[in-house]
């Protein structure tokens, strides 16, 4: 009887303490669950973010490229000449924040970080070109 009763406590012990294992095993599962949630979350509230402030800096170019097109139609020819230029160099920084707003629509978990330090490098460079070519369009009227 008593080694019945002992082999009894050994395989309820041996119970109690899988179902334990598993249900800590369920707690640390449902953990790293809502820190990936949490980490997507956060990855695309910072794709927002960056696209919108994107988006914005490409809606100022678009606005001081009609600007100058309807500058040029009243410039001289000399004056012309610099407006095409400042214009055409206007769509090679819009062309580039294009590049950059489908890179950050597309980018993957994986790559995010790259993209997210990519896309603030050209933010910060296109927005420096676009606020020279503004000051040397202002100036060329002054």
């Amino acid at each position: 009887m008593k080694k019945i009763f002992s082999s009894l406590i050994v395989v309820f012990s041996l119970v109690a303490f899988t179902q334990c294992k598993q249900s800590d095993k369920s707690a640390s599962d449902s953990k790293m669950k809502d820190k990936l949630e949490e980490t997507q979350k956060d990855i695309e509230q910072e794709r927002k973010e960056l696209a919108s402030d994107l988006h914005d800096l490409r809606d100022e170019i678009d606005q001081k490229l009609e600007n100058v097109s309807d500058k040029m139609n009243d410039a001289s020819e000399d004056l012309k000449k610099n407006l095409e230029e400042s214009h055409q160099e206007l769509l090679d920084e819009r062309t580039k924040l294009d590049r950059t707003i489908d890179d950050v629509e597309n980018a993957t978990e994986e790559t995010w970080k790259d993209v997210k330090r990519e896309a603030e490098n050209t933010f910060n460079d296109v927005k420096q070109e676009f606020q020279k070519l503004t000051s040397e369009i202002e100036g060329t009227f002054k």
